[in-house]
């Protein structure tokens, strides 16, 4: 499975286009953090016992190698 969220093959954009489009989405993820704050801290909170102590990026039994 690919982490890529743009259809391929990626629409042409202008410079401009790619600018204001990126500008919008930073918009978005910073309302929808400030929206949904506490929800958030709230949830990765309950989760950090699933994070192993020593590299807390990953989480408890998982290989830094492995594809998931």
């Amino acid at each position: 499975m690919s982490d890529d969220l743009i259809a391929q093959p990626r629409p042409v954009l202008t410079d401009e286009a790619a600018a204001t489009i990126l500008d919008f989405l930073h918009d978005l993820v910073a309302d929808f953090e400030s929206a949904y704050y506490v929800q958030l801290r709230r949830h990765e909170s309950a989760h950090d016992q699933d994070r192993d102590p020593d590299r807390p990026w990953l989480r408890k039994g998982e290989n830094p190698g492995s594809e998931t």
